[in-house]
């Protein structure tokens, strides 16, 4: 069997700008925190976000809101960090820092 050509897949790029669906920009995370059913804590050594986001209160019941910092970092480029209420509990995130090879886990977790 000859390799031929990887197939076009088209796949679209991460929007740096909107990375959340029903996102409206907030001023403040005072503002933010208005909305949000959880407390916020964002890094701080990455300076103060361009642009912060929540999810459309209106699209949305509490429980399932986002906020979105988007950053535009000198080393580290435009990105973004999400944050929302946890869907694992401590104890799983744990047992995933257990992998194991020789039961089918592959790559090295760490829980930091």
């Amino acid at each position: 069997m000859e390799g031929g050509p990887l197939p076009d897949w088209d796949e679209p790029s991460p929007d740096w700008d909107e990375p959340l669906v029903n996102g409206v920009p907030v001023g403040t995370l005072d503002e933010a925190r208005a909305v949000l059913p959880f407390p916020i804590a964002l890094p701080e050594e990455l300076g103060a976000p361009v642009r912060l986001l929540v999810t459309d209160p209106a699209s949305a019941p509490p429980e399932m809101r986002l906020i979105a910092a988007i950053y535009d970092h000198a080393t580290y480029g435009r990105f973004w960090v999400t944050a929302g209420i946890a869907e694992f509990d401590e104890e799983e995130l744990r047992s995933w820092a257990d992998c194991d090879p020789l039961a089918g886990c592959e790559g090295t977790w760490t829980l930091v």
